[in-house]
């Protein structure tokens, strides 16, 4: 209200302390949403009414979403959507999550100008989402640790970034309430990462 001058004309010297505040706010909010997110996914991780989804209109939702940010970033998004429907069942809010989570960690934690590749396809009885990104990567020791409660890199260069250590617990608790996996295919130190999340494919 302070800032959008609900209250009145807001003094000159009080608008980069009204600034930080939004911004310190935003990311208190966030922190909060977090951990209700997790408390939901423990106790109750299946979607509440799944229905039958086209998995690549989630993805291109997801990169739209993420847009914005990359813009700010020079980041560069790509997509591979397959031609035919990939059909799954599930939420696609929470499934909008996941993928949220993997897009922003990407564009987060590298030391260059971001460059992410997300493609979506059907092998068999199980449809695939692979996000890969430029980043830091993941040391094999960390690979399963990432998925854990609370877990934050302990890289110098990224103690800065807000955050609670959810967001990839909260994605791998997502992906097996639709009865998928989400887990790192591949990762190298200093070259980035590539997540892969595998849902079945919807029989009906």
């Amino acid at each position: 209200m302070l800032s959008d001058g609900s209250l009145g004309t807001v003094p000159e010297g009080w608008n980069k302390s009204l600034q930080i505040l939004m911004t310190k706010t935003r990311e208190l909010s966030k922190m909060v949403d977090d951990l209700l997110e997790a408390a939901r996914t423990d106790a109750k991780p299946l979607p509440d009414r799944p229905i039958q989804l086209d998995l690549r209109e989630v993805v291109q939702a997801a990169v739209d979403r993420a847009r914005p940010r990359a813009d700010l970033l020079h980041a560069e998004i790509a997509s591979g959507l397959c031609s035919t429907p990939i059909p799954v069942e599930g939420d696609a809010k929470q499934l909008g999550r996941l993928l949220d989570n993997l897009v922003n960690n990407g564009l987060t934690y590298t030391v260059r100008p971001p460059r992410l590749s997300i493609t979506v396809s059907a092998q068999g009885d199980r449809a695939f989402v692979r996000v890969a990104d430029n980043g830091v990567g993941i040391a094999g020791d960390e690979r399963e640790r990432v998925f854990d409660r609370f877990h934050r890199t302990m890289d110098p260069a990224f103690h800065d970034v807000p955050g609670t250590g959810l967001g990839l617990y909260i994605s791998r608790q997502i992906a097996e309430g639709h009865a998928g996996r989400l887990l790192i295919e591949s990762s190298e130190p200093g070259a980035g990462t590539v997540f892969a999340l595998a849902l079945p494919l919807a029989t009906r």
